[in-house]
């Protein structure tokens, strides 16, 4: 369990410093290395870390209910976005291309 716990966590370490350091690289390479599971993860783990900084830095009353809202807000508006990405390239130009990997690219983004 703990070794599974650790290859998780460097491997959101190493997407966040790839995406930083080389975007293009890692979008390049993203359709070989990822799965829906791993983006999903890796957008819940983002909007976890923005919640805490919500949490740290928020001066309303009622700070774990500010927080939800901004974790809900960042990680449903990856959906609608890669909801709607997907619908627009259905319609343009044919079901060529998975939801799993628009999915990823607007997860990882």
């Amino acid at each position: 369990m703990t070794v599974a716990i650790l290859k998780t966590c460097n491997f959101y370490g190493y997407a966040v410093i790839q995406i930083l350091i080389e975007p293009k690289r890692f979008f390049s390479e993203l359709p070989d290395t990822t799965t829906f599971f791993k983006s999903l993860g890796f957008c819940l783990a983002c909007g976890i870390f923005y919640s805490g900084a919500i949490l740290l830095t928020t001066t309303s009353g009622t700070p774990f209910q500010t927080a939800s809202i901004f974790f809900l807000n960042g990680v449903g508006m990856v959906f609608i976005s890669s909801g709607l990405s997907y619908m627009a390239m259905v319609i343009t130009l044919g079901k060529k291309v998975p939801f799993s990997r628009v999915f990823g690219v607007h997860g990882y983004s």
